[in-house]
């Protein structure tokens, strides 16, 4: 499926940052290239009257902005994706570049969130996410076979 242009060109950026993030992708690929991929995945699948989603990627910016962000609430370890189907638990989705790995704050807080009744996962690629997506029963707008190029 090919993401329809909405800016002069942003279609083929999108693309190119997809297929980048596919698991099959043989160059590494950043958290923040991973981060867009998968806004730009669910912009285009998730169905807006059945689910809403945000992503608030926290990571990085030192230990100024970690304060900030403390200060104003949010927890250590909160993963980077909610998404909420209607009368539904609360699915969330830590995103982690290959090769790396949640923290042990990530990981107590994922376990805190699991025993409240939340779905959590990590993913690595855009292919995760669709998995963990079709795993949740997320409604969708409809299926991507793949990102054409």
């Amino acid at each position: 499926m090919r993401l329809p242009l909405t800016k002069a060109g942003e279609g083929r950026e999108v693309e190119r940052r997809a297929r980048r993030a596919r698991a099959g992708h043989r160059g590494a690929v950043s958290e923040a290239e991973l981060h867009r991929a998968v806004a730009d995945f669910l912009r285009a699948v998730i169905d807006p009257a059945q689910v809403e989603w945000t992503t608030f990627p926290a990571g990085g910016g030192g230990k100024v902005r970690g304060a900030m962000l403390k200060a104003m609430g949010l927890l250590a370890g909160w993963p980077d994706i909610q998404i909420q189907p209607r009368n539904r638990c609360l699915c969330l989705i830590e995103l982690k570049a290959e090769g790396k790995y949640p923290t042990p704050e990530q990981r107590a807080l994922h376990e805190r969130l699991k025993a409240l009744g939340c779905l959590v996962a990590v993913c690595r690629s855009v292919d995760e996410v669709e998995g963990v997506l079709s795993a949740w029963e997320i409604p969708r707008k409809g299926r991507i076979a793949a990102w054409i190029p």
